[in-house]
């Protein structure tokens, strides 16, 4: 018995065309004794064209995962034979399907579940519940029990209901983890060039709390990674990825050779597969290596406070550059990595309790940390030769110098009034020539 909502979206009409079809005669409806209207099944068959059958058939439906396990179908159908001649009971129809359990879209089982639907099939042989389907087994059992179809299950085992939890958790690990070497259309998601799968897991994990401790300031840059002093004047040289250049004249010459080479063909998809798979290896070192830089910053380093200049891409590929503009902007955009490596950066400085700060960081590499002057600085130019006060030293080492002074000018009153111990220390075989005090206070001043 169905209400005139519920056979509306049997047949696919709406209540109000079925009390207009009921006053017209077209689709009668019965009337309950409070004077409400319902269908029965029998009216929904005749609507659809099908006359359900007296007594109904029996079907014995046997299901395999994949074409490798035909001969376990085989098997499966034989052993739901002899349980049915054992038992007297009549097979009038035989479904076999190859399909995931999850795969709801195999075709023998659509055609069941609709001749099961339209009250067709009295019974159902199966020979586990698996067979039927992995997972849900429980809403296709009451979808035929509410349909008067009776369900049998020849290996029906009686489980206690932990039992069946484990079996439940089973079940899905079990399918999740065959449907992982199924997938084909997510393949760019889970699969990676090489054609490994894998799978990204995240968790939850609480901050650590603040720490106390020093300032450390870093530069920025193509060839060393990051190049940071901290206030004792103790130089930080951390290097980046070093096989750049050998990967680029890799993926270069695959790249020529696929180009002289036909779209589609054989040695084109060939040498596609090969730019893929060097293309890949690349990156995982790339970003291993700027993993394990930002964790020395944010984790191994003993300061508590660890500032960066405000540094963009775009700014290492100005017109100042255009000398050598096509090999700059490949290792700029292509090979640097700086959004990543700042991105990493960030979190994991939350993650190990430091605090991250940002300074402006224009002409830095171009001003002397002793004097204040301001001079040409091309990139070419490895060596900081100061034209005022003869102050030698790298390029590197100097800017983040002038990162730190700026960072510290903004805390004041931190410069204490004493000699400045931060320009007057030997920076690893970098002798600093010496020079008052006062000079830094007025450069700070300026900005």
């Amino acid at each position: 018995m169905y209400s005139p909502k519920e056979s509306g979206e049997l047949i696919g009409k709406s209540v109000i065309t079925l009390q207009k079809w009921d006053r017209k005669g077209i689709l009668k409806a019965h009337r309950s004794p409070t004077n409400r209207r319902y269908y029965t099944h029998d009216q929904y068959l005749t609507y659809r064209g099908l006359v359900a059958q007296e007594h109904g058939v029996t079907v014995a439906y046997a299901r395999v995962s994949g074409v490798a396990q035909k001969p376990d179908l085989a098997k499966q159908a034989k052993a739901l034979e002899a349980y049915c001649t054992q038992h007297s009971i009549r097979v009038d129809e035989w479904m076999q399907d190859i399909g995931s359990g999850l795969n709801y879209k195999c075709q023998q089982f659509n055609r069941l579940m609709e001749m099961v639907e339209l009250g067709q099939v009295r019974r159902v042989v199966i020979a586990h519940r698996d067979r039927l389907v992995r997972f849900g087994y429980g809403y296709f059992e009451a979808f035929c029990e509410r349909h008067h179809t009776e369900l049998i299950v020849v290996n029906g085992e009686t489980m206690s209901p932990e039992q069946e939890l484990v079996q439940d958790l089973l079940a899905i690990v079990t399918v999740f983890g065959a449907r992982l070497h199924g997938l084909r259309s997510y393949k760019k998601v889970l699969r990676d060039a090489r054609g490994n799968y894998y799978a990204s897991l995240s968790y939850r994990a609480d901050p650590q709390p603040a720490q106390d401790g020093e300032v450390i300031a870093f530069d920025l840059g193509v060839k060393t990674l990051a190049t940071g002093v901290n206030e004792q004047g103790r130089v930080f040289s951390i290097g980046g990825f070093k096989g750049t250049r050998w990967y680029n004249k890799q993926l270069d010459k695959i790249r020529s050779k696929r180009d002289k080479c036909k779209k589609k063909s054989r040695r084109y998809t060939h040498l596609s597969k090969a730019y893929k798979r060097v293309a890949e290896k690349k990156r995982n070192k790339h970003r291993d290596s700027l993993h394990k830089a930002s964790h020395l910053i944010s984790h191994k380093l003993v300061e508590r406070t660890v500032v960066v200049g405000d540094l963009s891409q775009r700014q290492m590929v100005m017109k100042e550059h255009q000398e050598r503009k096509k090999h700059l902007n490949r290792a700029i955009y292509n090979d640097w990595g700086l959004y990543n490596f700042m991105e990493m950066l960030k979190y994991k400085c939350q993650l190990y309790g430091k605090d991250l700060q940002f300074v402006d960081e224009r002409n830095t590499s171009k001003m002397c940390s002793g004097c204040g002057h301001v001079q040409p600085m091309p990139l070419w130019k490895r060596t900081y030769c100061c034209t005022e006060c003869s102050l030698v030293m790298d390029r590197d080492e100097n800017s983040a110098h002038n990162i730190l002074m700026r960072f510290l000018a903004r805390l004041a009153p931190h410069t204490p009034a004493t000699e400045c111990g931060v320009l007057h220390t030997n920076h690893e075989s970098v002798d600093v020539l010496e020079a008052p005090c006062l000079a830094p206070v007025q450069q700070l001043e300026l900005w």
